[in-house]
């Protein structure tokens, strides 16, 4: 019991010293589990009439878990960048009632969206122009997962804005994902919250969210398309989607192709093409190249980016 009040102490202090270096030093003890990851690049973009390049610390998070009994856990993610305060990003309870039955509540991870997050589940440096599914968010959800199919549902204070706790504006999502056939998964989710414009009345945005993928020996092959309904402005509707393909040379060297696009009413309509290579230099430490263009047919203008990143994950 002592372990839990030290962990709950340390969490807390985390939050509010807003330092990764602060909270790894509180939860040196007892059953914590200490992990998280350092995201760096040095990129340079080239415009139709400019450029721009950047070195640095793009992200870095650390991670406490902790298994208090049998069916209880805790799990807490303090996360920032060179250019941002560190905040208590993620903050869960999960109750795991039975083997397939689950619930938690906090602050955790929308369940929808092909690309992952965080860099290190990533396949590529950027992500595509097609994401617009929700990050973060305050509420509680169930998951029922077999071996064949996970239905998940969430109720949350504001799906679109992790730091609201007004529950005026709750919002729900919902996901089923099939996987019972081997090396294919199937994804469909959906995610809706009201939207309360600074002039006008509240609306509701929402978001169909499908994705597939299906892995061939060493290649991994998916596809995203999004559904979006009054897309930050009421009346603003349309969609976005992604291919991919992955294929991995060896244990360590692998290849990323995708192409994205997006395309609303108010007039958005991007398109990018990305290329990246992928080295695993040690269990902790690995490099990623890439290459992309985003193109905005609205204004018919482009931009080329070159990247390499480094991951470091403890």
């Amino acid at each position: 019991m002592n372990t839990n009040k030290h962990l709950l102490t340390s969490l807390i202090a985390a939050a509010v010293l807003g330092s990764a270096g602060n909270a790894m030093a509180e939860t040196t003890m007892g059953d914590v589990v200490i992990s998280g990851y350092l995201d760096m690049s040095a990129s340079y973009t080239e415009f139709d009439d400019a450029s721009d390049s950047s070195t640095g610390l793009d992200r870095a998070e650390v991670r406490f878990n902790s298994q208090l009994d049998d069916k209880v856990s805790i799990e807490a993610h303090v996360a920032g960048g060179a250019d941002e305060d560190y905040t208590l990003e993620h903050a869960m309870m999960v109750y795991q009632a039975t083997d397939k039955l689950s619930f938690k509540a906090g602050k955790y991870l929308s369940a929808l969206g092909w690309e992952a997050f965080h860099a290190p589940d990533l396949f590529q440096y950027s992500t595509s122009v097609a994401l617009v599914y929700p990050a973060f968010f305050n509420g509680a959800a169930v998951t029922y997962t077999t071996d064949d199919f996970m239905i998940y549902g969430s109720l949350a204070s504001d799906i679109w804005n992790g730091t609201d706790t007004d529950s005026s504006n709750v919002g729900a999502e919902g996901a089923f994902k099939f996987t019972g056939v081997e090396d294919l998964t199937v994804f469909l989710g959906f995610a809706t919250s009201k939207v309360e414009p600074v002039v006008g009345d509240a609306f509701d945005q929402t978001l169909v969210n499908f994705w597939t993928s299906y892995s061939i020996n060493s290649l991994l092959l998916a596809f995203e398309y999004n559904d979006v309904s009054d897309w930050g402005v009421e009346g603003n509707d349309g969609d976005s989607w992604l291919v991919m393909a992955n294929y991995g040379f060896t244990d360590k060297i692998g290849l990323t192709l995708r192409t994205s696009a997006i395309e609303l009413d108010d007039g958005t309509d991007l398109e990018k093409y990305t290329a990246a290579g992928s080295y695993v230099l040690t269990d902790n430490v690995s490099f990623v190249l890439e290459y992309n263009n985003v193109s905005d047919n609205a204004t018919d203008t482009d931009a080329d980016t070159v990247a390499l990143e480094m991951i470091v994950v403890f």
